[in-house]
């Protein structure tokens, strides 16, 4: 063999050491939990995976009906498919999932917006539909489970690939009341949000950021007139905080009963509040001192102690 060829057979075996292997692709699992339909769970499973494909782009290398199952809540079976899908790629697809519930509870875990599993069930392909509207994601899957919040009713999940364009969010009145839940949905709505669902004491909205929903008790009162009396000048202090569409209530069960004055706003500033180490006899000194010891700040409030009745005291509210 000549000096030249074997020179050539090293060159060979050289470069073909030097190319790399190549690497195979990780594959990456989608598992989902569904009600059961009128398909098999077989159909289901071919189903999801078509949505899977046509919502990411990404092929999908198998799909399969892992199991049938069949649980039990508020004394009734109902069934259940548990799905999976795999495909490849480097790292999971992000997913958006919004979790429907009515609190925050020990732990930062929700309590159910529903009441009963069916109830869920029933709002299920509506909220898959208003997801799809708000969120601008195509809804892969949805399921109604037990909240793990005391067991307190269900939670509704709706889950889909992307980054939304709106997020679910919640709020928790701090009292309930059916003229008030309306005022907080007009003002969620005239800000861009979209009302997923309003129950007493919850509701869930669609919006690009979380408002800034500031809420407060400003006073109590055992004379309703006197709780009327200070709403112009709440309005205008969270007027300065940036609340220029602020709902104001003057909290009570009804005539005669001990009133609050109740204060809501999209807040752009912070508000401080510093009570006045003098007490007044009566509610009209408060007021005529008001405008005296008030220069400096936003505004200020009278409002009667809670405890020992005809003792008035000032609160300062200092915008920043």
């Amino acid at each position: 063999m000549t000096r030249f060829v074997k020179s050539c057979i090293l060159v060979l075996l050289l470069s073909t050491r030097l190319v790399p292997a190549r690497a195979e692709t990780p594959k990456q699992e989608y598992w989902v939990r569904v009600p059961a339909t009128a398909r098999s769970c077989e159909e289901e499973a071919e189903a999801l995976a078509r949505r899977f494909e046509a919502a990411t782009g990404q092929a999908v290398k198998s799909r399969e009906c892992l199991d049938v199952v069949t649980a039990r809540f508020d004394d009734r079976a109902y069934v259940l498919y548990s799905l999976l899908l795999t495909y490849e790629a480097r790292v999971p697809l992000p997913l958006y999932r919004a979790r429907l519930g009515a609190s925050f509870g020990f732990g930062g875990r929700d309590s159910g917006a529903y009441g009963s599993y069916e109830q869920c069930l029933a709002d299920l392909s509506a909220q898959a539909a208003l997801f799809e509207r708000a969120a601008g994601l195509s809804a892969l899957a949805g399921e109604c489970a037990p909240s793990p919040a005391y067991g307190q009713g269900y939670l509704l999940s709706i889950e889909g690939p992307g980054v939304p364009a709106r997020k679910l969010q919640g709020f928790n009145p701090l009292y309930e009341d059916a003229v008030l839940q309306s005022e907080i949905e007009g003002l969620l709505v005239a800000r861009g949000a979209q009302v997923a669902r309003s129950t007493p004491g919850a509701i869930l909205y669609y919006s690009g950021e979380a408002l800034n929903l500031r809420q407060e008790y400003h006073g109590y009162f055992r004379d309703r007139s006197q709780c009327e009396l200070q709403e112009p000048e709440l309005r205008k202090i969270l007027a300065v905080a940036g609340g220029t569409d602020a709902i104001i209530h003057c909290a009570g069960a009804g005539p005669g009963s001990p009133t609050t004055l109740f204060g809501l706003a999209v807040a752009s500033r912070w508000i401080n509040r510093i009570t006045s180490a003098v007490t007044y006899y009566s509610f009209d000194e408060c007021m005529k001192d008001r405008a005296r010891v008030s220069k400096g700040y936003a505004g200020s409030l009278c409002a009667e102690d809670s405890i020992t009745s005809g003792r008035f005291s000032m609160t300062f509210y200092d915008v920043r």
